[in-house]
């Protein structure tokens, strides 16, 4: 059942989002776990690993 904080709690995000301005330019996505910022799946098998120890 919904109640007065949730309903509080909504209104403040829709507050959040109206008030969020996007630009026009284009969105530049780069892969943080390689070095030419590119996606692979071996990257990203990598990245699950990311600090984990070897046997």
């Amino acid at each position: 059942m919904i109640g007065i904080p949730e309903i509080g709690e909504y209104l403040r995000l829709w507050h959040m989002i109206a008030e969020t301005t996007l630009s026009d330019a284009p969105d530049c996505i780069r892969w943080k776990w390689t070095a030419n910022g590119e996606y692979s799946a071996k990257s990203a098998y990598l990245a699950t690993f990311h600090g984990s120890t070897r046997c």
